[in-house]
């Protein structure tokens, strides 16, 4: 089953209402999921957390969470290394007590550094997170996200390599993808290319519950700039769609554009 939604609380959510009114307006609108957003900090209490859980179930809602964008598990500062693994950690466990399914979030750059070696220190990084999640009893997949720049670690092999090798999940957001190749991946076959790569690497089973995000997109030689609504960008979202049918994807299909609300109503539209 893929579940489709938008990152935030709707737009069309009364103002002033917050994010447990958010989260039923999602249901409202006939959204399967719904992104937590902890970009620019992790503003809930525990009993927030668990009050917004509670509106999700209620409403047959799933929630996924993106943890706070200042992360770098590769900075060259061993301080900033540590505060990037405790707010994953923290996006991790008050997101478990909301339900979350899968935390995501952009896990390093390459500092220009070897590539190997960036990646062992991710790894290690990501194993040291998963060890206290698994000590605390807390059940959350840790996914790292396929990011926009080519100087941020995180292409598809890295990750597909990560979830191979630790069992981490992984957040592939297409938007980012075709950024990252400079708008050449947008075809059906291009599409469908990832999906059978996934199915290599890890098996059948692992489409049946991807965490993605799509969006419109604006980028350069270098990668991505910023999103736009899909109307607005060369991002072709109908091949993107026929592909997942094609594949029979299952999981949560997150929209990013700047109103996601609307796309992913428009995303919504093409299944």
């Amino acid at each position: 089953m893929l579940r489709i939604g938008n990152a935030g609380i709707p737009d069309s959510t009364p103002k002033q209402r917050g994010i447990v009114a958010g989260t039923a307006r999602a249901a409202e609108v006939g959204f399967g999921v719904m992104e937590l957003e902890f970009v620019h900090s992790i503003y809930m209490t525990p009993d927030l957390a668990r009050q917004v859980g509670e509106v999700a179930k209620k409403n047959n809602l799933a929630l996924t969470l993106h943890a706070p964008f200042y992360i770098n598990l590769n900075s060259l500062e061993p301080a900033k290394r540590h505060a990037s693994m405790e707010r994953i950690l923290k996006s991790a466990k008050i997101g478990a007590m909301a339900g979350v399914k899968s935390v995501t979030f952009h896990a390093a750059y390459y500092m220009k550094q070897d590539k190997e070696e960036v990646y062992q220190t991710v790894k290690a990084a990501l194993q040291k997170i998963q060890a206290e999640l698994k000590r605390d009893n807390i059940k959350i997949q840790i996914s790292p996200e396929l990011t926009g720049k080519h100087t941020a670690f995180g292409d598809l092999d890295e990750l597909l390599r990560l979830a191979k090798e630790i069992g981490t999940g992984f957040c592939i957001d297409f938007a980012h993808l075709h950024a990252r190749s400079n708008g050449k991946f947008n075809s059906q076959r291009d599409f469908d290319k990832i999906f059978e790569r996934v199915v290599k690497v890890l098996g059948k089973d692992a489409l049946k519950e991807l965490h993605m995000h799509v969006s419109g997109i604006n980028y350069s030689e270098k990668g991505e700039r910023n999103h736009l609504m899909l109307q607005n960008s060369d991002f072709n979202i109908k091949a993107f769609v026929s592909s997942l049918k094609a594949h029979k994807v299952g999981g949560y299909l997150i929209c990013e554009s700047p109103n996601p609300e609307a796309d992913a109503l428009y995303i919504q539209s093409l299944f």
